[in-house]
């Protein structure tokens, strides 16, 4: 099972993909910018 850590990280990547998609449309969504939206390093997106 994952950690709680992981649950957040992962919660926090796809709330932030939903926004860039929602707000800017499909075209705009890569590892780079859900990172920056997500608060989080690129490293713990991929």
């Amino acid at each position: 099972m994952p950690s709680e850590k992981a649950l957040r990280t992962r919660a926090s990547i796809i709330a932030a993909a939903r926004f860039i998609v929602q707000q800017e449309g499909i075209s705009s969504l890569n590892m780079d910018h859900v990172a920056e939206v997500a608060h989080l390093s690129k490293g713990a997106v991929t």
